[in-house]
Order: structure tokens, then sequence, then C-alpha cells
């Protein structure tokens, strides 16, 4: 699945992420059906803080689908495109070292 979801696949070469696919499909589970619902979004009135959103320009998820709904809900809400960039920027060849370099630069204000 990352492998498709990706612009050029950098895979981990240690175990610096581990990943606990019970609970990744428990929660996506629980978050599918709140999705496809419709009640997920109504959660962003709750959020009071500024929320910004990372997308790669090939992601298979279109930016709009992030992009439409959040912007009508929240009230500090930027979204961030990065090229040649998949769905998992940590795993993307070329969009790695500037997703973290995004991520601290955001964490820090």
């Amino acid at each position: 699945m990352a492998i498709a979801d990706s612009y050029d696949y950098l895979p981990f070469d240690d175990d610096s992420v581990k990943l606990n696919i019970e609970i990744h499909q428990s929660i996506w589970t629980e978050a599918s059906k709140l999705r496809e619902s419709g009640e997920l979004i109504n959660f962003a009135d709750l959020i009071s803080i500024p929320v910004v959103a990372i997308h790669g320009d090939y992601d298979a998820h279109p930016i709009d689908g992030v992009k439409i709904p959040l912007s009508k809900r929240l009230t500090d809400f930027r979204i961030i495109t990065i090229t040649k960039c998949g769905h998992t920027p940590w795993h993307e060849r070329f969009a790695k070292n500037i997703f973290f370099e995004i991520l601290r630069k955001e964490l820090a204000n």
C-alpha cells in the first residue's frame, strides 16, 4: 500500500519507527465509520488551535478532500504541498527531508 501511494518510495533502513498494526486497524475502523456517516468532520468544530496539513502533490487522496472541508470548519487552517511526494512524505526519497524541515518549523511556531 505505501509503495502504491508514493512518488518515489524510500523504505526505512532501521527500526526508528514501529507500527502497531492492531492499534492502527482499531483506530482506522472507527475513523472510517465516522467518515462514512459524515460525523468525522464535526469534530473539527472542537479544534481551536492552528492546523497545518502537509500534502504530497502525488498523493492519491485528492488535496481538495482535505482542503475544502477543513478550511470551511477551522478558523486557522493552512495546507502545505510538497512536490514529488505521495501519501507518506517520511517514506519519500525527494520529500523526506523537506517534510521533517516543515514539521520542525511548524512545531517551533
